[in-house]
């Protein structure tokens, strides 16, 4: 097994250089594991859509970057109180225990305190959780990663989920919220990401060949984990209801962030027309600037579209 210590903390880079041991791993099948931490950003997985899951509004006003991983399962916040590790393995290696029970073991003969793996395979201590965890499997390589909560922000973190913008109909994977702790606030510790990382490696010991790296800055590039396309056009089709005064109602249907269809009830012929615009534009407020509609009109349908 390799285990490389990521010394950045910059969350693209680290999930850019988690995703190309992945592909590294596809063609030549390696045992790795990858201990890291990343600075305030909020993660949302793969299939899910950022307005449910993120208060944006807070994020952007408080500089927290949103990312979209490569994984799936829910949203989780990291911060420098907030460790992370990825297992990344063959295919036929896989269990999806394997890592959790990993963890649950470290920590309970690390701090004296028993720790233990649930049904979503989080790790629990008295049924709040410190660690969450997802999964990506392809057919020849697999990894397994999650987070653990040292000391993170736990106020910074309910403020940066959303309020949960109701859809009319969305084909999203929703989080599953959880009731959270601090490792640190169990016992009074000051359990620190470098003997999170050593114990780790202390634990793989016991059962695995360790070649040890380090990791520097100089890593291959994502540009994919910046875009707009990855971020916000990967979120899956959804619906939004929109209510306009007079009993008007339109309902906009969005994939990959571009309407692809409107649907109009109680608006005037010429409004229809030029709502109809509104196909094929990317969902955002400038798309009805041209509109000639009445100004009351655009600025209520304004007001209710999600923002950036």
């Amino acid at each position: 097994m390799n285990i490389i210590v990521s010394k950045c903390t910059n969350p693209f880079i680290n999930l850019g250089y988690e995703e190309f041991l992945f592909q590294k791993s596809l063609k030549n099948i390696a045992n790795t594991f990858l201990l890291y931490r990343n600075r305030t950003c909020l993660v949302v997985g793969r299939n899910q859509n950022i307005w449910q899951e993120c208060n944006i509004k807070f994020c952007k006003k408080n500089e927290v970057p949103i990312l979209r991983r490569y994984s799936g399962g829910g949203t989780v916040y990291h911060d420098l109180g907030n460790s992370c590790y990825s297992w990344i393995r063959p295919r036929q290696d896989f269990d999806r225990s394997h890592a959790s029970k990993l963890l649950a073991d470290t920590l309970t003969d690390a701090l004296n305190v028993d720790f233990r793996v649930n049904s979503r395979f989080d790790v629990v201590y008295k049924d709040k959780k410190i660690s969450g965890s997802a999964f990506r499997i392809t057919n020849n390589s697999s990894y397994h990663h999650g987070t653990l909560l040292r000391n993170s922000d736990l106020s910074q973190l309910r403020s940066c989920l959303s309020e949960k913008t109701v859809f009319f109909d969305t084909k999203a994977i929703h989080s599953v919220p959880s009731p959270c702790i601090n490792i640190n606030e169990i016992g009074n510790w000051d359990f620190r990401h470098d003997d999170f990382v050593q114990h780790v490696i202390k634990k793989l010991k016991e059962t695995q060949s360790i070649i040890s790296e380090i990791l520097s800055d100089s890593i291959p590039f994502n540009d994919e984990l910046h875009s707009w396309k990855w971020v916000w056009g990967r979120t899956p089709e959804f619906k939004q209801i929109i209510e306009v005064r007079n009993k008007k109602k339109l309902i906009l249907t969005v994939k990959q962030c571009e309407i692809i269809d409107c649907a109009m009830t109680d608006f005037t012929e010429s409004e229809c027309i030029e709502l109809r615009k509104l196909i094929d534009r990317r969902y955002e407020i400038s798309s009805l600037e041209d509109l000639l509609l009445c100004e009351n009109v655009k600025n209520e349908i304004k007001a209710q579209m999600l923002s950036y």
